[in-house]
């Protein structure tokens, strides 16, 4: 299926709410029963490295971007979209009427502002392993048989799947997963 470069938020389509193997909750996002697949245009910088909370044998990581205008403002778009759906479907996802200002305080968002310095972040799960393994790209479209020794040095292009929501207690979210990531590698200035 074909990638979006901007989330067609008019044609998603918001299922049931399951429980996946491992226990969690989750609620799919679909277009007529197909994933949903997103790819900004741009590059974007990769702020740290993949990373699971500090457990170094995770196979599901978190791959974090610095936020681009583009993608801002189309990760803003879908907040606002899955906090109104969320709230519109809230007795049948949720089994109680829940108002867009309740949903609101309940829903993480998708785009993270740091404090400190006022950067904007977004963040994807990476599989690393397995039959869902992220696939890493060149940019000359050539497969990477390893990730690089480093992250930050370079940029990316990533077709994210948009999966769905996920629920854990009082808190809902939107689920972003790499599918594909086309790694530029910079090369590093010597300071010297």
């Amino acid at each position: 299926m074909a990638a979006f470069s901007e989330i067609p938020l008019d044609i998603l389509q918001v299922g049931d709410v399951f429980v996946t193997g491992k226990g969690a909750k989750q609620i799919p996002l679909t277009i007529d029963g197909e994933p949903v697949l997103w790819q900004p245009k741009e590059y974007l910088s990769i702020p740290w490295e993949p990373s699971a909370f500090n457990n170094p044998e995770a196979t599901r990581v978190n791959l974090v971007f610095n936020g681009t205008p583009a993608t801002v403002e189309s990760l803003r778009a879908l907040d606002e979209w899955s906090v109104n759906i969320l709230a519109e479907r809230s007795e049948k996802l949720f089994g109680q009427k829940i108002s867009a200002e309740d949903m609101q305080k309940r829903f993480q968002p998708t785009l993270k502002t740091h404090e400190a310095s006022g950067m904007q972040s977004w963040r994807v799960k990476m599989n690393t392993q397995g039959k869902g393994a992220t696939r890493l790209w060149d940019t000359f479209r050539n497969s990477l048989s390893s990730p690089p020794d480093c992250w930050t040095v370079c940029t990316a292009k990533c077709r994210v799947r948009v999966k769905g929501f996920w629920i854990m207690a009082r808190e809902v979210g939107v689920i972003l997963e790499a599918q594909d990531v086309m790694l530029d590698a910079q090369a590093a200035d010597c300071p010297f």
